[in-house]
């Protein structure tokens, strides 16, 4: 049986490490990090939309390996470790939000 308490435990320590990587560092490249993040969720989006339609599901790890493939180009493997679950945690925000609005909830 899967142990809830370590899972939370992970995300916990991640989110923390995210932010104090953010306070650290003051994320000089947040304008284009973000830029280059909503290129790669749009795009991803467009991709898998015809397998959402047919009742399947996107694929977010495919989504987050763009992203650090993309970010990996300007950045160190820290870097986008943390931009990577800093993204991740917005794009499910967007993920369940668009999905919600397709399925008529408010």
């Amino acid at each position: 049986m899967h142990d809830h308490g370590d899972a939370h435990d992970e995300l916990r320590e991640k989110l923390l490490g995210m932010i104090d990587w953010t306070q650290r560092t003051g994320w000089p490249t947040r304008a284009h990090d973000t830029a280059v993040a909503t290129r790669v969720f749009d795009e991803w989006w467009l991709l898998t939309d015809p397998v959402s339609r047919r009742g399947g599901t996107r694929n977010r790890r495919v989504l987050l390996d763009a992203l650090a493939a993309v970010l990996s180009a300007t950045h160190d493997a820290e870097a986008v470790a943390h931009l990577c679950a800093m993204f991740a945690v917005v794009f499910e925000s967007q993920i369940r939000s668009r999905e919600g609005a397709a399925n008529g909830e408010e």
